[in-house]
């Protein structure tokens, strides 16, 4: 556990530098976010990944939970016909797309299916929190 909390400590701070060279370019942080996932995978830093999945787990539930604080029902009501239709949109969107490109990848069919709507419900999270 103690190699865990190293490996989450320079991921960390990984995600300082990212962010704050994101916050002068004015680009939104998670953009930065991504970089780092893809710097840290790149550089080989994890070594006990059972528990960082744990920790991306619970970042998930805070990005829902922050998501949720976020959203205020009179903009819902407001906004509810464009944001259902642009909503279904963006998943049809990304269930097609992410389909195919796993499809092109050499995925099976059902594969391609899991994976394409994986990438669906993580890309509506995001698209919620930049909203």
């Amino acid at each position: 556990m103690e190699t865990a909390l190293l490996e989450l400590g320079i991921i960390i701070g990984i995600t300082l530098i990212i962010t704050a060279l994101m916050n002068l370019f004015k680009q939104p942080f998670i953009i930065g976010y991504i970089i780092t996932g893809i710097l840290v995978n790149y550089l080989g830093i994890l070594k006990s990944s059972e528990a960082i999945t744990i920790f991306g787990e619970i970042g998930i539930l805070f990005l829902l939970f922050m998501v949720g604080i976020g959203l205020n029902p009179k903009v819902i009501k407001q906004t509810g016909k464009v944001a259902i239709i642009t909503g279904l949109g963006q998943i049809i969107f990304t269930s097609i797309i992410g389909f195919i490109i796993c499809i092109f990848l050499g995925y099976s069919v059902v594969t391609s299916l899991f994976i394409s709507i994986a990438l669906t419900l993580r890309s509506t999270i995001l698209i919620m929190k930049l909203l």
